[in-house]
């Protein structure tokens, strides 16, 4: 995953996703233990990471583009949509992203 000047970029086999920071609206950093046994509906878990579908309460349906099931961080964007990804520098990625958006805290 990589930060842009325009979007935050998630990189994958196929194809990358962009996210534009002017649509995240709030970032939230949920526990490793707020997410587990997180139900996939759509996707891929396992070998190649989690991505995809899934579906947790109280989140409620949310895309996955993670490499790892620890280090979550939840973008949510002005869609409504609830994307979740797994940086490595989990504390590092968050303080720069904040800094290209405005949150809602």
């Amino acid at each position: 995953m990589t930060l842009t000047d325009e979007a935050v970029v998630v990189e994958r086999k196929i194809s990358k996703v962009s996210i534009p920071y002017p649509d995240i609206v709030q970032v939230t950093l949920p526990e490793n233990k707020d997410l587990r046994f997180a139900v996939r509906t759509f996707g891929n878990g396992g070998l190649f990471g989690y991505t995809g579908r899934y579906y947790k309460q109280p989140y409620g349906s949310m895309t996955w583009y993670c490499s790892q099931r620890k280090n979550y961080v939840l973008l949510e964007t002005s869609a409504g949509k609830t994307i979740v990804v797994t940086p490595d520098e989990r504390d590092a990625m968050v303080n720069e992203l904040k800094t290209k958006i405005k949150t809602k805290e």
